[in-house]
C-alpha cells in the first residue's frame, strides 16, 4: 500500500457519527499522501471533550533534533508501536483518530493515473 486515503464526507456525517460540535471547512480529497493535511478527531484527556482539527500527516518524535524534520515517520508496525522510541510515547499518551472514507493504492505493474480502493471504510 502507498499510504494514500481518500476522504468523502460531509459535516452533518462527521457530527453524527462522532458527536462532535466544531468541524472545520472540508473538501473532498481522494488521494491524501503522507505530509499532506488530514481531518483529525481528538479527544481530551482531561474533560474527554472531541474535537475535529486538520493536523499534517507525520510524527516528528520528540527526541528529534530538528523539529522540521523532512520527511517525517508515516508508518509504524503494530506489533512494535508500543516499544519503539520514536512511537512509544504517542501510542500511550496521545491517540487520535483519522477521518477516512477509504484507504488507496495504485494497481501494481500498471502506468495508473488514479488510485482504486480495495476496500471501503
Amino acid at each position: 500500500m502507498c499510504g494514500r486515503f481518500a476522504l468523502d464526507t460531509t459535516k452533518v456525517e462527521i457530527k453524527t457519527q462522532f458527536h462532535v460540535e466544531h468541524i472545520p471547512e472540508i473538501s473532498s480529497s481522494f488521494n491524501i499522501a503522507p505530509t499532506q493535511n488530514a481531518l483529525i478527531l481528538i479527544q481530551s484527556p482531561i474533560d474527554g471533550v472531541r474535537d475535529i482539527e486538520w493536523f499534517t500527516w507525520g510524527l516528528i518524535p520528540y527526541f528529534a533534533k530538528d523539529k522540521k524534520m523532512n520527511p517525517p515517520l508515516i508508518n509504524a508496525r503494530a506489533e512494535t508501536l508500543a516499544s519503539k522510541p520514536a512511537f512509544r510515547t504517542s501510542c500511550h499518551f496521545q491517540k487520535t483518530m483519522t477521518i477516512t472514507r477509504s484507504p488507496c493504492q495504485y494497481i501494481p505493474g500498471t502506468f495508473a493515473t488514479s488510485p482504486f480502493s480495495p476496500c471501503a471504510i
